[in-house]
């Protein structure tokens, strides 16, 4: 599904599914004030950014920002693709009541780079987080770069990245068993 928009605005009740193949063509604004994480899930499909040389673009994030943590795709409005066509500009805002956000993408073209800091993307003091794993963003050679505005777009590497949860229930689960093999020596022992 391909679908072409001027200006989408989301309301906090509402959300976007989209698989692969789907792409939101955005030709102006994009407000995001969605309070529906666990329903959103674009995280296979692309939004672009398009429109003529010199256009600005709102760009409304709901995301909370976990850091560069795998942890901060799963149902925190990510996406699959962010493209930002040439000449065009996007300026980060903040969608929702929590202080600061951040977008998570699997790729993201578009971004025009000087040194290492991005001059086509205004961040407002949020980040975006790439996947470095994806082929698409070999050119970003896994770095972190300064926004225009305050924050970054940073990489996160899956393969290496934990996840906070699962790191805790290891060492938890770890702690259990540990205690559990004592308390049995201890009774054999008897």
């Amino acid at each position: 599904m391909k679908s072409h928009i001027s200006d989408l605005i989301i309301g906090e009740a509402g959300y976007l599914i989209g698989g692969v193949g789907d792409n939101f063509f955005v030709s102006g604004n994009f407000e995001n004030y969605s309070m529906m994480n666990t329903q959103w899930n674009t995280y296979d499909a692309m939004l672009a950014f398009t429109s003529g040389a010199d256009t600005l673009h709102e760009l409304y994030v709901a995301g909370t920002d976990q850091g560069a943590l795998v942890s901060g795709y799963s149902n925190n409005f990510s996406w699959g693709y962010l493209d930002i066509a040439a000449g065009n500009f996007l300026n980060l805002n903040d969608g929702n009541l929590d202080v600061g956000g951040a977008m998570y993408v699997g790729s993201i073209t578009g971004v025009d780079l000087a040194g290492l800091s991005v001059t086509n993307v205004s961040g407002n003091g949020m980040n975006i987080y790439y996947d470095t794993a994806n082929t698409d963003n070999t050119y970003l050679q896994g770095l972190t770069y300064e926004l225009a505005g305050g924050g970054q777009l940073i990489g996160v590497n899956p393969a290496v990245a934990p996840e906070p949860v699962s790191t805790a229930l290891m060492v938890i689960g770890g702690l259990l068993l540990g205690g559990r093999i004592r308390s049995t020596r201890k009774t054999r022992n008897q």
